[in-house]
């Protein structure tokens, strides 16, 4: 048996996203764990044809320097930047340390000793620089810099199309491989599977295309179900996501041989859709074990990473997450208001926002626009590398999670991975992945909330028995066990 990996919305997200989010993470790390385990052949990859209604097959090295380019430190396109009025910006906006070699449309990185002075005199221009008008800067240096890279591209695809004969018309570069990848159809046996890690619910005719292959090639199928939140919770979503969700959910899933799930509360959300919906599925769902952190790209001729932003260590509590509605950064801001109206101002540690900015939040964000970022006791980074994002776990007093719904809750585990304590909400996943070494309110209480947070501030003997606890107890999972589980449950 042959597993085949649609990979689709792998190469999708790349073409417009910058930093991979949990769902690419996730699934990243099951399709290297399943090609290390697997003999070969037994694992393939395969994407959407440009021009039919059909799979192509993919190389494994191909999804790899994908996955390394979106992961990679200098190919962030605005590393550890953020909005950012709480602290001076000598340290917060980056600027290149490479030089272009436009010809070539790479960077070169700087000599060493270049590199040094460059820092050295970049800080020195940004202090400089008054602080209200440090967000104004970032911003400028931000689309400045993705202004040279697209004209850059530019000049280079106008001396490439110069270079080629004018017979030979160029083809999009999509269009242009596939008409050379073999067709799944040409190359699926019975009995193999379709694996689906990701997310395809942007494609509306995904149920028919794994309908026909199914039924065509003698295929299962199978699909892991992250959550169903447009479903159960649209109130979190876009209205337009809910209809297409909707949609795909209900076309797709009569196709499906066995689902998995990522929680047994994601399994509870799947049975009881298909109860409402009068859809009989063909076995349970299977939970799967998710496995702990992630493998981080390698950072060629990196500077090692400091404490960035003027933060000092166990100075900082630390919220990993898109910033949208369901993940509750306003009950955070709302405790931290409260805290620093109820201590003195030096006792209430910094509460850092790592995460893009996404959905229904505009209320929120101008909020702490108008609060000037609670008078410089709240930090919110956009788009931090990995690495940054390592050094922030390690350095922060603990971190904080108070979201209201969860498939599984990855920064939980993320942060037991650092030894960090997690103050977690007890809603739906959280207390799946926090066990018993989180301590929990309910993310709708604020009351509650306050009250927990503020223990672990002001009880640090607490915090540190906790983290001897995760150090000594807690299990960080391998990638590979979840790899065998969905093996398992294959055969």
């Amino acid at each position: 048996m042959t597993v085949w990996l649609d990979v689709e919305d792998f190469y999708e997200y790349s073409a417009s996203g910058k930093r991979p989010t949990g769902i690419q993470r996730l699934s990243f790390e099951i399709y290297r764990a399943l090609v290390e385990m697997s003999a070969v052949g037994d694992v393939r990859f395969c994407r959407r044809d440009a021009r039919e209604p059909t799979l192509v097959e993919v190389e494994w090295v191909e999804l790899a320097a994908l996955y390394a380019r979106l992961t990679r430190q200098e190919d962030a396109e605005a590393p550890a930047a953020g909005v950012i009025k709480a602290a001076p910006l000598a340290a917060a906006v980056v600027v290149s340390d490479r030089a272009p070699e436009w010809a070539a449309g790479v960077a070169a990185p700087l000599p060493p000793v270049w590199r040094r002075v460059w820092i050295s005199a970049r800080r020195r221009i940004i202090r400089a620089i008054p602080v209200h008008l440090h967000e104004s800067l970032r911003r400028f240096v931000f689309h400045q810099k993705a202004a040279v890279r697209f004209g850059l591209r530019l000049v280079r695809e106008v001396f490439l199309s110069r270079s080629l004969s004018a017979a030979a018309p160029i083809m999009p570069a999509r269009a242009e491989g596939a008409a050379t990848r073999r067709d799944i159809r040409h190359l699926a046996r019975a009995g193999d599977t379709l694996l689906v890690l990701g997310s395809p619910w942007f494609q509306a005719d995904y149920g028919a295309l794994i309908g026909d292959l199914r039924a065509s090639l003698g295929m299962k199928v199978g699909i892991l179900i992250y959550d169903l939140i447009p479903i159960v919770h649209p109130e979190w979503c876009d209205r337009n996501l809910v209809r297409v969700f909707r949609a795909w959910y209900a076309a797709t899933v009569p196709h499906v041989d066995v689902f998995f799930a990522i929680s047994q509360a994601t399994m509870r959300d799947i049975e009881r859709w298909a109860r409402q919906e009068g859809m009989a599925l063909r076995r349970a769902p299977v939970v799967i074990p998710i496995g702990t952190g992630f493998t981080q790209a390698p950072l060629c001729d990196a500077l090692p990473v400091d404490l960035p932003f003027g933060l000092r260590r166990g100075g900082y509590v630390l919220f990993v997450s898109t910033i949208e509605a369901r993940k509750n950064h306003i009950l955070a801001f709302r405790v931290w208001r409260r805290l620093l109206a109820d201590l003195p101002r030096d006792e209430v540690p910094m509460l850092v926002f790592a995460g893009k900015v996404g959905w229904l939040v505009a209320d929120l964000m101008q909020q702490i626009s108008n609060a000037n970022h609670l008078d410089g006791a709240l930090m919110v980074l956009e788009e931090v590398d990995d690495a940054t994002l390592g050094v922030l776990y390690e350095n922060c007093r603990f971190t904080l999670f108070p979201s209201l719904y969860e498939g599984w809750g990855l920064p939980v585990t993320e942060s037991l991975g650092f030894g960090k304590l997690c103050v977690a909400s007890r809603r739906t996943s959280v207390p799946e992945a926090g066990g018993a070494f989180c301590l929990y309110f309910d993310p709708d209480d604020l009351n509650d909330a306050t009250t927990v947070i503020r223990r672990a501030i002001e009880e640090p003997e607490l915090v540190a028995a906790l983290e001897r606890k995760i150090s000594a107890e807690f299990g960080p999972i391998a990638w590979s066990r979840t790899a065998e589980v969905i093996c398992a449950e294959l055969r």
